[in-house]
């Protein structure tokens, strides 16, 4: 999964002589809460937040200190030569990333330096909704399985004997010193008789859900 896949494309930008209070504006008619900042040769120099607005006017200034930093230039508040991210970077390390830096969004660049996406926490928190398969009915089971290959293919087999389409797997390795947790999802028209095998196989069950319902 990479970044390019989740990034939201040709993202609202701003211009570093533009005041605080358009950008206010700007964050404010998108429903966003930062924006990249380009230069005018369209270059990447910058990033300002709303907690960075939040800053440059705090809550407590009196009016005529508010309309007199409104007025600041963006650049005076942004955040310079931001960490960026490749589009071909894959998802969990710009996570990582972002983790690492604490900070919630990345500009995407190519590698040109271009900007031709932002990818943000809220991206990434759909990306693995939609990896774990929320909201695609079926069954959601949590199962404890040896980390031999030879388990997991077993494992398998049952899906594969029942028709099941498996629409995510997610591993949870470090279970214990010999054992993963497997959460899968799965789609077809034996759901019940599936789940009684896979209890006969004798794997570890956790927990099942259908359609997003405790069994």
């Amino acid at each position: 999964m990479f970044v390019k896949l989740w990034m939201k494309e040709n993202p609202v930008t701003v211009g570093p002589l533009q005041t605080i209070a358009e950008a206010i504006e700007i964050m404010s008619q998108f429903g966003i809460r930062r924006l990249p900042v380009l230069d005018n040769d369209k270059t990447l120099i910058g990033i300002i937040t709303r907690e960075d607005i939040i800053k440059a006017i705090p809550m407590q200034t009196d009016q005529d200190d508010a309309g007199t930093n409104s007025q600041s230039p963006v650049a005076a508040h942004m955040t310079s030569s931001p960490v960026t991210t490749d589009p071909m970077e894959p998802l969990e390390m710009a996570a990582n990333t972002m983790r690492k830096n604490k900070i919630g969004s990345l500009p995407v660049v190519n590698a040109n330096g271009t900007l031709i996406g932002i990818i943000t926490e809220a991206d990434i928190g759909r990306a693995l909704m939609d990896i774990l398969g929320v909201g695609k009915g079926g069954a959601r089971i949590e199962l404890q399985t040896g980390k031999t290959a030879r388990e997991l293919y077993e494992t398998f087999e049952i899906f594969k004997d029942f028709d099941m389409t498996v629409s995510s797997v997610a591993v949870y390795p470090d279970f214990s010193e010999t054992q993963q947790l497997l959460t899968i999802r799965v789609q077809g028209d034996d759901l019940d008789a599936m789940l009684d095998a896979l209890w006969k196989s004798g794997c570890k069950v956790h927990r099942i859900m259908i359609n997003d319902e405790d069994r």
